[in-house]
């Protein structure tokens, strides 16, 4: 990274050098606490990884061999998916993870389009390199996907006002979704979404 600093100087002064240069420093961030900091899977993460494990074996939704509502099947089904195509192994679900946090952090440069370039490389660094942001990719935990997939809705509810028929049907989902990892965000869904949804009923589908 110094060395490509040192070489093109006039890149890091850009504003898109600057976003790519926290994006990428976040990515190493990220892969440096999964790489350095391995260990064993603990508490909740236990469960979900069960709970992946038997979907993408058995295509049960059990822990223990006892069938279970405890858990939302959100995440573990993200997680199976992944198993079943790759195999048991945890890591490279939390490597997924750490390429979606950055992911995040692009979509809120987006998101703050109608500001200044300064502001909205700022507030993709905040999350860039936000400590527990960073260390939650080493979580088997459904808080990363959660925070990608709202920030992806966000992206959309915003695009509504200019293409509500095509981005209506991928926000639905992706709001079901949501609901799906985090049931509680349904509080969120009728508080916030519910006025922009009632704006969109003069389009004609």
């Amino acid at each position: 990274m110094s060395n490509l600093l040192q070489r093109y100087p006039r890149f890091a002064c850009l504003p898109a050098g600057r976003l790519l240069i926290i994006l990428a420093i976040g990515l190493m961030l990220r892969l440096s606490v999964i790489a350095f900091h391995q260990r064993p899977l603990i508490s909740d993460e236990k469960e979900y990884d069960q709970l992946a494990l038997n979907l993408s074996t058995k295509g049960t939704y059990s822990y223990d061999s006892a069938p279970t509502a405890y858990r939302p099947v959100g995440y573990p089904a993200f997680v199976g998916a992944i198993y079943y195509i790759i195999g048991h192994h945890p890591v490279a679900v939390k490597i997924l993870q750490t390429f979606l946090d950055v992911l995040t952090a692009l979509l809120l440069f987006h998101l703050l389009s109608e500001f200044s370039e300064r502001t909205r490389v700022i507030g993709a660094a905040l999350w860039a390199l936000y400590p527990p942001a960073i260390l939650y990719t080493n979580f088997l935990m459904s808080e990363t996907l959660f925070v990608f997939l709202l920030v992806v809705s966000v992206v959309i509810l915003k695009s509504l006002d200019s293409r509500p028929s095509l981005f209506i049907f991928f926000l639905g989902a992706l709001l079901g979704i949501l609901a799906l990892i985090k049931p509680n965000f349904i509080v969120f869904l009728v508080a916030v979404v519910d006025e922009k949804l009632y704006d969109l009923r003069q389009f004609q589908f």
